[in-house]
């Protein structure tokens, strides 16, 4: 896809993480299926 930034998140780590994460990855993607703005999207504006 063009104009896809994927960017890691590695600040902590506890036995909760994976769960949160693929709980986030989900939502995402239905959200994006939807047309409905995603979670914790980064501007490429604010970024440079």
């Amino acid at each position: 896809m063009k104009n896809v930034f994927i960017t890691p998140h590695i600040a902590g780590v506890s036995d909760a993480r994976s769960d949160r994460q693929n709980s986030l990855n989900a939502s995402n993607l239905d959200r994006f299926e939807k047309g409905l703005e995603l979670k914790n999207r980064v501007s490429a504006k604010r970024a440079s």
